[in-house]
């Protein structure tokens, strides 16, 4: 049986889910959207595995399947919306260039000398 439009677009709205989820979702056989309440992420993830023959869903997908869980949740329970599981928190501006930024030769030369590395000398290279 194929999900409601309804079921649908409460999956749709819940955040790092789509289109692409709601088929997964009716691809196991998940017919409504309060059966989700009692869903395990990992358990959705391995049915949705093996219903495409492959491994699919990854850890974004989890997140996403954490996502549904809490929002079915909360729609039961007749509660506020929960707050998402989202991606990696993102870094700052400031640490990207940081990481970007490779330590100059002399800097490295100075943190050697400064911890008596052997085979490390004050004269030029």
């Amino acid at each position: 049986m194929a999900l409601s439009a309804r079921a649908r677009r409460l999956i749709e709205a819940a955040p790092l889910c789509g289109p692409k989820t709601a088929d997964y979702l009716e691809l196991i056989g998940v017919r409504t959207f309060e059966e989700l309440a009692d869903a395990d992420a990992e358990a959705l993830r391995l049915r949705v595995n093996a219903a495409l023959g492959r491994p699919h869903i990854n850890r974004m997908g989890v997140r996403a399947f954490e996502n549904l869980i809490a929002a079915a949740k909360a729609h039961v329970a007749g509660t506020k919306k929960p707050r998402a599981v989202t991606a990696k928190p993102r870094r700052t501006k400031a640490a990207r260039r940081a990481r970007r930024r490779p330590a100059s030769f002399e800097a490295l030369k100075k943190l050697a000398l400064s911890l008596g590395l052997p085979g490390v000398s004050e004269g030029t290279s």
